[in-house]
């Protein structure tokens, strides 16, 4: 499993190459509900023999000419590198309920999440090269109604009013969502090489471009778009950065976890002076991706150590509220 999304009580999960749900009405005893099976592409299939699910190790050495970068893609599949690097985004969370002052029909998410909620219909990237739309009108009896190919290296999901906002290593792609089964490429904005998760304010959108190796850059800033013209996106400023992950947004705060660098909160209300706005910074554990609870002074952050509550009513001096401790060894 890397991702979850939540729709009225309903829990909807990737599980290999499936779409598993659940109800979860009850939270402490959850309902397992049942599943689509087959819509997720996996790099372990091989037709002649069917889906890997299980395998012996062996030891091989092969040697390879060192001036060339890219490894033939056989050994890479071979040690299953390329099935788990990707495992690296924090499972988004959504809510029933749209984010406060918004009449849009999607949910709260984290900027990393791979899934996306709006109205009756659920997004996910499939394979980072396409989008598997599933109908979950009738929410125990989804569908997979089409799916769309975006491009290679598509890594994080954003709606925001009629518009899908879609992180990729190389740009930001929007898709118009005026026909929610087949949503229309508007855009692409296109920057460095990196991994780059996005969140969207009304007409702006805030993309954290970040190094390392399963990212493949060597960017760390954070990019401010006006996407009033969603065909024609513009770069309004960018922002230097320590190692930029998952971020979030609160009226004119902006909270961007940095990796081994923390947490931290800033005053975004001058945009070309974010940096020497920074108003409190924790830097006593990994953070990967925040949400902010709509209407509150609570910040969800999702950490290498687990899950933490941050009340931020005092922004220069933020309170952990409580820590839920959990490790995934896949993170880095």
């Amino acid at each position: 499993n890397v991702d979850i999304a939540v729709k009225d009580n309903i829990l909807y999960a990737d599980n290999y190459t499936d779409l598993e749900f659940f109800d979860i009405s009850s939270p402490a005893d959850p309902v397992y509900k049942g599943r689509v099976e087959d819509v997720f592409e996996s790099n372990t299939l091989r037709p002649e023999l069917g889906q890997l699910v299980g395998y012996e190790e062996e030891e091989i050495t092969e040697e390879y000419d060192c001036n060339n970068y890219w490894i033939d893609e056989s050994l890479i599949d071979a040690t299953f590198d390329r099935d788990f690097s990707t495992f690296t985004n924090s499972g988004g969370f959504t809510a029933p309920s749209a984010p406060s002052g918004s009449s849009s029909p999607q949910a709260i998410a984290g900027s990393l999440s791979r899934f996306a909620n709006y109205g009756n219909f659920l997004y996910v990237i499939d394979d980072q090269t396409r989008l598997n739309i599933f109908d979950i009108t009738d929410r125990l009896n989804p569908s997979i109604t089409s799916e769309i190919e975006v491009g290679r290296g598509i890594e994080t999901l954003f709606p925001s009013g009629d518009n899908l906002f879609i992180g990729a290593e190389d740009g930001l792609f929007i898709y118009s969502l005026e026909d929610p089964i087949s949503p229309a490429f508007s855009s692409k904005f296109e920057h460095a090489r990196a991994c780059d998760p996005v969140y969207v304010q009304e007409n702006t959108a805030y993309v954290t471009l970040r190094s390392g190796t399963q990212c493949q850059g060597f960017n760390n800033q954070l990019d401010v778009l006006d996407v009033t013209n969603i065909s024609n996106p513009q770069i309004l400023t960018s922002v230097a950065m320590d190692n930029p992950h998952g971020l979030s947004l609160s009226e004119d705060l902006l909270f961007i976890c940095e990796g081994i660098f923390g947490f931290k909160i800033f005053d975004k209300s001058d945009l070309d002076n974010i940096s020497n706005n920074e108003l409190s910074h924790i830097d006593s554990f990994t953070a990967f991706d925040v949400i902010v609870l709509p209407g509150s002074t609570i910040a969800m952050v999702i950490g290498q150590d687990g899950l933490f509550q941050f009340d931020f009513s005092d922004t220069a001096n933020p309170v952990e509220l409580s820590l839920i401790s959990a490790t995934r060894e896949c993170l880095n």
